[in-house]
């Protein structure tokens, strides 16, 4: 009898721990999911290129970008990588131009607001020519329906926050499912993103200010009990939530932390 093939190692590298403002010099929203040969972000802050810079990663070996939301600090790094993508390697550096596509998932309007992006900057002409040479694909993840982006099976959960469009993403790969809140206020949904996932990623911005769009670490602690996934780590940290770090109980995030599942 041959024995049943073990699911493959799922290797997550936050590149990016913190909010829009540079609060504790934390990068913005990052996260790096590597598995059977393949890389995958999920969101993309205006910080990418320094965080894959910092952490040794080409940008030209990222297979797809999940987004969760149309916020700058969790796309804004999306311009740059199709920009770096359509020039020369910067000198010094070991890594050739892009020379396989880059699917984008994320929802209704982030095709849109990326290439409104590019423009604003005045560089129009790489978005045209990644999409004219293949390289360039963008898909709209539909609420609560599974997509196959490469290896991964992923679903988006509408959530509550300051733009309508935003959402938590569960991930599975490798036999592994990484779960992750986005910028989400409280409710019940994430307890289904969560629901038996190896790992949850929970955006936590504050210790105790109330917020529309955000769940703050105590609110978060009433509902620990409630939330079923094997491990639970904290990201997207605010100036707050950084300074009272001795009040936290869960695992925290840093920038460059590499978790294997």
């Amino acid at each position: 009898m041959t024995a049943s093939a073990s699911p493959a190692s799922v290797r997550i590298q936050f590149l990016g721990t913190g909010g829009p403002f540079a609060s504790g010099a934390r990068l913005q929203t990052c996260i790096l999911i590597e598995s059977s040969g393949r890389r995958y972000l999920i969101d993309c802050g205006m910080t990418v290129l320094v965080a894959m810079a910092r952490f040794g990663i080409d940008p030209g070996s990222i297979d797809a970008v999940l987004i969760t939301h149309l916020h700058g600090d969790h796309y804004g790094g999306l311009p740059l990588m199709i920009l770096e993508a359509c020039v020369n390697a910067p000198e010094g550096s070991t890594y050739p131009p892009r020379t396989r596509p880059l699917c984008v998932a994320g929802p209704a309007g982030t095709e849109e607001h990326v290439q409104n992006a590019l423009d604003v900057f005045e560089w129009r002409t790489p978005f045209a020519t990644m999409k004219n040479a293949g390289l360039l694909q963008f898909i709209t993840l539909e609420p609560r329906r599974e997509a196959a982006i490469g290896d991964l099976r992923v679903t988006a959960f509408p959530v509550v926050h300051y733009t309508p469009e935003a959402t938590a993403l569960r991930v599975t790969v490798g036999g592994k499912t990484i779960a992750y809140s986005g910028d989400a206020a409280w409710t019940d949904t994430l307890l289904d993103v969560a629901a038996d996932a190896d790992l949850f990623i929970c955006g936590v911005y504050t210790i105790d200010v109330a917020q529309g769009g955000f769940v703050n670490y105590r609110t978060l602690e009433q509902h620990r009990d409630r939330l079923t996934c094997k491990r639970l780590v904290l990201t997207h940290l605010g100036a707050q939530m950084q300074n009272r770090l001795g009040e936290v109980k869960e695992e925290v995030a840093s920038d460059g932390l590499v978790i294997t599942v």
